[in-house]
């Protein structure tokens, strides 16, 4: 249950809260109940929760995303069905961080999260933030044309937030709202590819869409799947 940690012969509480928690109620074998051992669990699975999200955004974070495909990758193999991740980065993020302060930047990242999250409509989809502006989603038994109709939803959605990116404060930027790239990748898992491979595939694919326009997505060829690309 996670409630000690065992070393050799040794053992000790795995946190603070539990030593707190056996000092206060003065438990011996006698009086620690099924209602107390319950009471605990809950507690640890809520601080495992915690670990698993993504402070800023209140989506999941690397260590959930890693956590979620390995599971999927398993669960998708041993039926023989789809697994779609798709990688998405907002465009010139930088920019807008450097040009209207850090604050903006965490309101932008955290609008752009929740976006996310809204765009996915089943309780097995999970959204991620992978690393500073780039952000995944993991869609267990869905194939390449669901995965393009889920991150067209997801690229419309972050464009409908209306967060102003003035355009004369920035030569290059081509759009006056924040918007976001978008690489996809499908496979159904098997012994000649893996998560990692799924992974690059996407990475690639929004390289691609990066380099050809941003604001747009792409699925990925490496995989052997038909490259199309959304504006």
């Amino acid at each position: 249950m996670g409630l000690v940690k065992l070393d050799g012969n040794n053992c000790t509480l795995s946190c603070e809260l539990y030593r707190l928690y056996f000092q206060e109620q003065n438990l011996c074998e006698d009086n620690f109940s099924a209602v107390v051992f319950e009471e605990l669990q809950q507690e640890n699975e809520r601080l495992q929760g915690l670990v698993n999200v993504d402070e800023l955004t209140q989506i999941g974070n690397r260590r959930h995303f890693d956590s979620c495909l390995r599971a999927e990758w398993k669960h998708n193999a041993r039926d023989g069905s789809p697994i779609s991740l798709i990688l998405g980065d907002i465009d010139y993020f930088k920019i807008y961080n450097d040009t209207y302060g850090h604050q903006a930047g965490d309101n932008c990242l955290r609008s752009v999260a929740q976006a996310i999250r809204r765009s996915l409509d089943r309780p097995a989809d999970v959204a991620a933030r992978y690393g500073g502006e780039e952000f995944a989603v993991i869609l267990p038994q869905t194939d390449a044309a669901g995965a393009l109709l889920v991150a067209e939803h997801i690229r419309a959605k972050i464009k409908a937030l209306n967060i102003v990116f003035d355009p004369e404060s920035v030569d290059c930027l081509p759009n006056s709202m924040v918007t976001i790239s978008l690489g996809i990748a499908s496979v159904v898992p098997g012994p000649d590819n893996d998560a990692a491979t799924l992974v690059l595939a996407a990475d690639e694919a929004l390289y691609d869409s990066k380099r050809h326009g941003r604001d747009r997505l792409t699925m990925s060829t490496l995989l052997n799947f038909r490259f199309a690309a959304v504006n």
